[in-house]
């Protein structure tokens, strides 16, 4: 018997060529780049040499370039692929590729290590013993390699791609050594995308999806807390579908926010201590919570205090996540749904159709409606205020009268994270982009970036406040080099503000949080730091020139800087629940 054999045809090339021929097929439009260095410059030649479709967008540091990929990555719901230079390149890309852990975002990064023939001979760069710069990485990726062998190539960056959007995302890191990224070897056949990426969604369980509706329609007084996972899923329209027709509330998780149109009059908001009161009143009330991909973090759940939002039991859960470990981790569950959200209530749906069951009222209705007015009313209060100086609510009610619904919002950490988050009303999932994993400072500027690249044709404004913009300012670099029309507002108060507020109301007083020379405020005035970036700027002091200053900037074509000097006491509607912080003080605190 003769033994049939599949002959592989092999070519030569350098590694980075091979690297670029599989993103190729793999349809990357772009590469993020930190600083190019030695070990993986061969990349950016490569894209050069072939004469490559792929752009490589490069920032001015790696931590920008971190959140740039991400903010791709969120906007688009496709993977983004980013690029570091060794061990300098991948310790200062550690907080963004956190947040893409914490908050489900597929990036993968292909980075490098120095040369594999000068491993453990202390080459420039390394990690001793056996250059390991790549092992930081083991708590904050799905998985990761270290690759010197031409013939794993392939099969390590199929297994990436696979790793990063396969269940619940996250990042992938490739760290390839810089001799095999230089030389030429022998690559065999590029193995398609789409033969190592699964093309289908898991659904939970039939019975537990039958069980889960009938727990629904039991129920007097159900809500759906929809999280980060249905907006990873993309489960808008299924969510809106189950909402609508069982007449049932629904709120979201900061993560999940724009999931469901803040618009509907079934949307009561953000739950949890930097949420709304409207949602955290009615999810407090109901007897029935479906949760849709939320962890049931601190912020979100008060520090799981059951006499704040939820209190299980006596209310019921219904929990649906792709990844079985967060359910039941912390509050018993009532009917388990193991799968996509999507995938997963569409399954919900066809029975829903099959047994012609709707609830033609919402029981809650009156309910809601007075807590929106009463929310409402607290909202235009704040914003109809008598002085000069601009209040954080002016920008947000500016910002909502100018942006059209396709617009993109992006926020850091702090008050430019939980004003939006709170008050800002979005329409789609890509309209308000947020760190709502590891919350740091700076990352807004990086994921506006990556938005106006994933999204061209809409309107990108930045906020940040100034402690995350002295972190990010190189961004205006990258703005400005790439011709991106982003907006970038910055709450300007000198000042940690949301640590500031803890202080005082824990400890009675900030420190090292408030920034003052000789007892008086210490500005920076980031509307000149623009200028000299070659962006176009202004800054805003008045309350009254607020406005029209946002509209100009927003109108113009290319970046553009709005300074706001804020007071650092600026109020904004109470959520009705304290975060519940551990420590001193009643836990009683403003922001």
């Amino acid at each position: 018997m003769v033994e049939n054999r599949v002959s592989v045809v092999m070519s030569q090339k350098r590694g980075s060529e091979a690297v670029i021929d599989y993103l190729e097929q793999a349809s990357i439009d772009q590469i993020f780049f930190g600083p190019i260095g030695h070990t993986n410059f061969e990349l950016w030649h490569a894209l050069e040499e072939t004469d490559s479709p792929i752009r490589p967008i490069e920032a001015r540091n790696e931590f920008v370039a971190g959140y740039m990929a991400a903010g791709y990555a969120k906007a688009s719901g496709e993977p983004a692929v980013l690029s570091a230079h060794t061990t300098p390149g991948l310790g200062n890309m550690v907080a963004p590729m956190a947040s893409a852990y914490v908050n489900a975002t597929p990036v993968v990064n292909i980075s490098s290590t120095p040369p594999a023939k000068w491993w453990g001979r202390s080459p420039h760069h390394e990690i001793p013993p056996y250059s390991e710069t790549h092992e930081i990485y083991a708590p904050i990726t799905k998985a990761k390699w270290k690759v010197n062998d031409p013939g794993r190539v392939f099969e390590v960056l199929s297994n990436a791609f696979s790793q990063a959007v396969t269940g619940k995302p996250g990042p992938t890191l490739v760290a390839l050594a810089a001799d095999l990224l230089g030389e030429y070897d022998e690559y065999g056949e590029i193995p398609a995308y789409s033969t190592h990426v699964p093309q289908t969604r898991s659904i939970a369980e039939p019975d537990a999806v039958a069980d889960a509706l009938e727990a629904l329609v039991d129920a007097e007084k159900p809500v759906i807390l929809a999280g980060g996972g249905a907006k990873i899923s993309r489960a808008q329209d299924s969510i809106a579908n189950v909402a609508e027709r069982l007449s049932i509330p629904v709120a979201t998780t900061d993560s999940g926010k724009g999931v469901f149109p803040e618009t509907h009059e079934l949307s009561v908001g953000v739950v949890g201590a930097a949420g709304s009161r409207v949602a955290n009143r009615i999810v407090a009330d109901a007897d029935l919570v479906f949760a849709i991909g939320t962890r049931f973090k601190e912020l979100t759940t008060a520090a799981w205090n059951d006499k704040e939002i939820f209190s299980f039991p006596p209310q019921r859960l219904i929990q649906l996540d792709i990844n079985g470990a967060e359910i039941g981790k912390y509050y018993p569950v009532a009917v388990a749904l193991v799968g996509d959200a999507d995938g997963t209530l569409c399954a919900l749906a066809s029975i829903l159709d099959e047994r012609d069951l709707s609830r033609s009222t919402c029981p809650q209705r009156a309910r809601i409606d007075d807590l929106k007015s009463d929310w409402q009313a607290e909202f235009h209060a704040l914003v109809d205020h008598d002085n000069a100086q601009v209040q954080v609510v002016d920008i947000v009610s500016s910002l909502q009268d100018i942006l059209g619904p396709d617009a993109i919002l992006t926020g850091g950490s702090g008050r430019n994270k939980s004003v939006p988050a709170q008050l800002y009303n979005v329409h789609n999932p890509e309209s308000l982009l947020l760190d709502t994993g590891v919350g740091t400072m700076g990352a807004s500027p990086g994921y506006a970036i990556g938005a106006q690249i994933a999204h061209p044709d809409r309107d990108v404004v930045c906020i940040e406040g100034d402690g995350g913009m002295h972190l990010s300012a190189s961004a205006f670099a990258t703005a400005r080099e790439y011709d991106l029309p982003i907006t970038f507002v910055i709450f300007n108060d000198s000042a940690y503000t949301g640590i500031a507020s803890l202080q005082k109301a824990y400890v009675g007083e900030s420190m090292g949080t408030e920034f003052d020379i000789d007892s008086k405020r210490y500005d920076v005035d980031f509307s000149k730091m623009a200028e000299a970036y070659g962006v176009s700027s202004t800054q805003v002091t008045e309350s009254e020139k607020l406005h029209s200053a946002l509209e100009t900037a927003i109108a113009h074509d290319g970046p553009y800087v709005v300074d706001v000097i804020l007071p650092r006491e600026s109020p904004s509607p109470n959520p009705g629940v304290d975060w519940g912080l551990p420590g001193r003080g009643s836990g009683t605190w403003e922001r």
